[in-house]
């Protein structure tokens, strides 16, 4: 049966867990089991693709390694199945990248001619890539994301492009997305026809740039921002209080 609907959880804001459908899947990470909002009935999908040694040294290890070896009534995609974790399924790496990057991205290289061109075969920045291009993968109606936010540094800067990415190639492929009328993601700004105001999520630094850009002035770093960076968000989905957001990054618990 074709699906609707994949939805793919962060622990972002909104804090929240859609109903379960037969035609729709949810799917969650990490130690997500943790969230107070997660109903572990819910779930159709769970995926743990950090390396084995830093699963061992993580600071949640002596919690999350146990939770890991037991037998769960859903699948957990890994990098690799492991005897020892009995839900664990290998993620079809070379099936989905081959089916949907395809070689088509390329790299020149510096030092030799640019006919000595490679294929790269992979693009995956965080563990909600690999989630998005399965889910593209299975051709569902739909993708939605929440609590996707990739507003922490690391996020930002090396997660977020990866993610926005696969958002690319999921409405390439004929798929919706849904997304939270406030993300970050695909921010809707239409650059060059809009004045560019900083959205709220933007740190006070980066707000401040994006405004003297935009105005064409000169960078006073003496003035006040503009903008405050943490004012309370409102959700997409009606007559819900999840609360203040607790933290920023989307894929780890604190």
């Amino acid at each position: 049966m074709a699906l609707d609907n994949i939805t793919i959880l962060g622990y972002a804001w909104p804090k929240w867990m859609p109903p379960r459908r037969d035609s729709r899947e949810i799917w969650l990470l990490n130690q997500g089991y943790r969230l107070p909002w997660v109903d572990m009935n819910g779930v159709d999908r769970w995926f743990e693709m950090h390396r084995r040694e830093k699963l061992e040294t993580d600071k949640h290890a002596s919690t999350h390694i146990p939770w890991l070896k037991e037998e769960h009534p859903f699948p957990i995609f890994m990098t690799q199945r492991w005897e020892d974790f009995p839900s664990s399924v290998e993620y079809p790496l070379d099936e989905v990248s081959n089916e949907l990057l395809g070689g088509f991205i390329r790299r020149i290289p510096s030092t030799t001619s640019p006919d000595d061109e490679a294929a790269q075969r992979y693009y995956f920045s965080c563990s909600f890539t690999y989630m998005l291009a399965l889910a593209i993968y299975m051709r569902p109606a739909c993708i939605t994301l929440s609590g996707v936010e990739m507003l922490a540094p690391r996020e930002a800067w090396m997660e977020a492009p990866g993610v926005e990415f696969w958002l690319g190639i999921a409405v390439a492929n004929g798929i919706y997305v849904r997304l939270p009328d406030q993300s970050r993601l695909l921010w809707r700004h239409l650059y060059g026809y809009e004045k560019r105001l900083p959205p709220a999520w933007l740190s006070d630094d980066v707000a401040r740039e994006v405004f003297f850009d935009d105005q064409r002035m000169e960078r006073d770093t003496s003035i006040p921002s503009f903008y405050n960076v943490n004012y309370e968000k409102q959700t997409t989905v009606p007559n819900k209080d999840y609360g203040p957001r607790g933290s920023t990054d989307s894929g780890g618990v604190k």
